[in-house]
């Protein structure tokens, strides 16, 4: 399934990038399957892998999560600064997932 929505996009793109003048070189297009490839691809693959063995509401409140962990990764790895906003947006989603988890588990 997640193959057919990758191709239909190739197809959509196709006329786009037939009628774009820029130079196409070959690393562009290896640096750009490399991209799909490992980063996009495996990622999807293993996240729906592990939302496959889980209950829908637990792959549900972490996917909101994956926002937090975007933040967290900016700030370590390309030295983002945390501003207030950034600090009050990953607490409140962490809060509003852990509400959520606890509802869940009262019920």
């Amino acid at each position: 399934n997640l193959l057919k929505i990758f191709l239909f996009t190739a197809i959509l793109l196709t006329p786009w990038l037939l009628l774009n003048l820029t130079p196409i070189h070959t690393q562009d297009v290896l640096l750009l399957v490399a991209l799909g490839i490992f980063p996009t691809a495996i990622a999807y693959w293993l996240w729906y892998e592990a939302a496959a063995r889980i209950p829908a509401i637990a792959a549900a409140l972490l996917f909101n999560l994956a926002v937090v962990f975007t933040f967290v990764n900016a700030s370590i790895f390309l030295n983002e600064t945390m501003s207030t906003q950034l600090i009050v947006g990953p607490v409140a989603i962490t809060a509003g997932v852990t509400l959520a988890k606890m509802k869940t588990a009262d019920s």
